[in-house]
């Protein structure tokens, strides 16, 4: 991808953001059965959702299959073949995220954020490929700062997973 200029933050073209989906996937197989992804941020010491075994007990207690991928351990061909099947995509707010556009059939994002990494780029992304969006709530723990650890409030999960 050769970008000619620098655009301002928030800009999103559509229509090339589509285009490099449609280029990348026309080399990955169809697959129709309907898919629900965890993207979990890489193993790290910033960021880290405190509480995330919970999270994961909600979402298996209503998702049965659904799927955990730490997308900083695939390949870039790999995080594209599991991402195409999605059509509901659950991730903390992060760069993980962004491996959204490659769903062909994305319904749903539910974006997991805190004030301090809330901002509406994920979200743009994300409805720029179609999908609806859900924000749950994370609360800051300890110092507050961009790179704090959160806790998700299991509440405002349990909201966004019903409005699916």
């Amino acid at each position: 991808l050769i970008a000619p200029r620098m655009l301002p933050w928030g800009f999103m073209s559509s229509q090339l953001i589509r285009g490099v989906r449609d280029c990348i996937l026309r080399s990955v197989p169809h697959d129709s059965q309907p898919r629900i992804l965890y993207l979990a941020r890489e193993k790290s010491n910033t960021r880290r959702i405190l509480n995330e075994p919970e999270v994961l007990d909600a979402l298996l207690a209503r998702y049965p299959n659904m799927t955990y991928v730490v997308p900083g351990e695939l390949s870039v061909s790999k995080q594209v073949q599991v991402c195409a099947r999605a059509d509901v995509i659950i991730a903390p707010h992060g760069a993980q995220a962004t491996n959204l556009i490659w769903s062909r059939s994305l319904a749903h994002f539910i974006e997991i954020v805190s004030d301090e990494t809330a901002n509406a780029s994920l979200s743009a992304l994300a409805q720029t490929c179609g999908a609806q969006v859900s924000r749950v709530t994370a609360q800051t723990v300890g110092e507050t700062h961009h790179h704090s650890d959160v806790t998700v409030d299991l509440y405002s999960l349990d909201r966004a997973l019903s409005a699916i």
